[in-house]
């Protein structure tokens, strides 16, 4: 006896409901991934962008540094023309004599600061200038009026009982008394004369 065959009404029923299976269960997929993305804060339907760390402190990749961010250890340039030690180029000799007493000493002044006087009654003391001290007579010895007042021949003097100084440092010799009413008083000199009694009285 032979089985009875399928209609082809039946197997098309099969086929619609094999497809309506297969749209429900993408359609189910679909929400899925639309529920996930908007709890994600992305547009439905798109790839999440990948994030890349900056670090932190640091300058970011192709990022050209600023003046200020080359590091700490800024150079310092010296003062032009004097020395970073701020030590004298030469060797100042003040001599001081006369004066109602007639009393007498000589101040000596090495480069590096270090001085002695030498008093005419035998006494002797020793020290060192402060750096203020010999940046003023390295600007002192460098005054281009030094070399003119040791250049002129000393003058007359007005004065009586006054003390007389001779100043020598490196090539320049001065020598002058030390009267306030005379005219042309070497005024490099005296600087140096103010700066040197002051500085190892």
């Amino acid at each position: 006896m032979t089985s009875p065959r399928p209609t082809h009404g039946k197997t098309r029923a099969a086929r619609v409901g094999a497809v309506t299976l297969l749209l429900v269960a993408l359609t189910a997929c679909s929400g899925t991934r639309e529920r996930a993305d908007w709890h994600n804060g992305q547009p439905a339907g798109t790839d999440r962008p990948g994030t890349t760390a900056t670090p932190t402190g640091g300058a970011q990749p192709g990022a050209t540094p600023s003046a200020g961010s080359a590091g700490t250890g800024a150079s310092t340039s010296p003062t032009p023309g004097r020395p970073a030690s701020a030590a004298t180029n030469v060797r100042v000799v003040l001599t001081r004599a006369g004066g109602i007493a007639g009393r007498g000493e000589t101040i000596t002044v090495e480069p590096k600061g270090s001085w002695t006087v030498t008093e005419r009654a035998g006494g002797r003391r020793t020290g060192r200038l402060s750096t203020a001290e010999r940046n003023r007579l390295y600007d002192l010895t460098n005054d281009p009026r030094l070399a003119a007042e040791a250049a002129r021949a000393p003058g007359g003097t007005t004065c009586r009982d006054v003390f007389t100084y001779t100043l020598s440092a490196g090539p320049y010799r001065v020598t002058f008394t030390d009267c306030p009413t005379d005219t042309d008083r070497p005024a490099a000199a005296l600087a140096i004369v103010d700066l040197l009694t002051a500085a190892t009285g």
